[in-house]
């Protein structure tokens, strides 16, 4: 007889650390999911409401997993690892941290040898748990090579400035945004921040992304007959987070610089933007329209602030850019009041979870077997 399988969602939920939000949206599969950015946070689910209908009496239970449906996006500086906890019916813990995923995935833990038996009781009082591992890594972000420059707005004395990020040091005031306390309205979601630490990283021929966002005559700005368009680009390490935003803006995501690449390459057709610090400090959304890949040495910056959502304007300026801007009377000073556009790259993220379920295997109990009675040509089969 061969065994059967139900997957079973929790209906409850418990805070054990802060750091989850909207954790019920791991209550189904749905693509909502529960995120958190906050190192070690833990969230217990249970609730399991399995009943006979679901595993009939008799049934012998073979198998037990947890599962989440989940992905992660790793922030500069920092890997993030989604974890399943379990803690069994005498309370022992088990932490197993699954394997990082970029898209909605579906991953498993066999925990049937951490109970000595499995029955219906044990199953619906099932302690199972989600969280969030943050590890250090090596590495930053922002790239500068021989012939391209990253630039970052900075306040000096009171002063407005434009400042490569190799000459950013620790104590530096430095224009971030924070779009969570954007979504909650609040008036200082962008602000000027000090940097805490900065982190160097060499690299040596290794593939990065350059983005390109936003297209703007600056003919006008500048008083010339001809138009004069600019395009505003950013180069990045793959693994940099950014977040991203659908053509009405009603809809905010996180991808890497990779995924992005990978998305307008495979899927030219839907539409994605990112937002530019604009004339007047306003903030403006601009379609994101080419990302290549290529491969450089330089060295990868990443800075540290004490906002754990923080992200910083900045744009690239190759050399030949930089060259031409001055000429035209836009020089580094003159960019800060009148643009191209800035860049904002997001420096914090998250893990993600759309759903947390049970998943049991059972060999359902027979309802009957045949019987050989008698023997030679007496012999009849009885079904009992």
């Amino acid at each position: 007889m061969s065994d059967d399988v139900v997957t079973k969602f929790p209906t409850t939920t418990t805070v054990i650390v802060a750091g989850w939000n909207n954790p019920t949206n791991a209550f189904v599969e749905d693509g909502v999911n529960t995120d958190s950015s906050t190192n070690n946070a833990e969230q217990k689910y249970g609730g399991w409401n399995f009943t006979t209908s679901d595993i009939p009496e008799g049934s012998t239970i073979t198998k037990v997993e947890m599962g989440a449906k989940h992905y992660e996006v790793n922030p500069s500086g920092y890997y993030h690892y989604t974890q399943l906890k379990y803690v069994d019916s005498a309370g022992t813990p088990y932490t197993y941290t699954l394997t990082q995923r970029t898209s909605l995935t579906w991953d498993w833990v066999d925990i049937t040898t951490k109970e000595s038996s499995w029955d219906l009781t044990k199953l619906n009082n099932a302690d199972v748990r989600i969280k969030m591992s943050e590890v250090a890594a090596e590495g930053g972000c922002y790239v500068e090579t021989e012939d391209e420059k990253c630039y970052v707005i900075c306040k000096e004395n009171g002063k407005l400035k434009l400042k490569s990020i190799s000459e950013i040091k620790p104590g530096d005031e430095v224009l971030i945004c924070d779009y969570e306390d954007a979504t909650a309205k609040k008036p200082n979601w962008m602000r000027f921040s000090k940097v805490l630490a900065v982190e160097v990283s060499e690299l040596k021929q290794e593939e990065v992304v350059e983005i390109w966002s936003g297209e703007v005559d600056l003919s006008e700005k500048l008083k010339l007959k001809e138009p004069f368009i600019w395009k505003s680009h950013i180069t990045v390490t793959k693994a940099q987070p950014i977040h991203v935003f659908n053509k009405e803006s009603t809809a905010r995501f996180v991808l890497t610089a990779e995924e992005i690449y990978n998305h307008l390459r495979d899927y030219p057709e839907v539409e994605l933007y990112t937002k530019h610090l604009w004339h007047g400090f306003n903030v403006k959304p601009f379609r994101i329209w080419k990302a290549t890949l290529k491969t450089v040495s330089g060295k990868a910056y990443n800075l540290k602030f004490k906002e754990k959502n923080a992200s910083i304007f900045c744009k690239t300026l190759h050399k030949n850019e930089l060259e031409k801007l001055e000429r035209l009377g836009l020089s580094l000073e003159k960019q800060v009041e009148l643009g191209p556009p800035f860049m904002a790259i997001a420096i914090k993220t998250t893990c993600y979870v759309d759903a947390v379920a049970l998943r049991v295997t059972f060999t359902p109990p027979a309802v009957g077997q045949y019987y050989n009675l008698g023997d030679g040509l007496t012999q009849t089969v009885t079904f009992v």
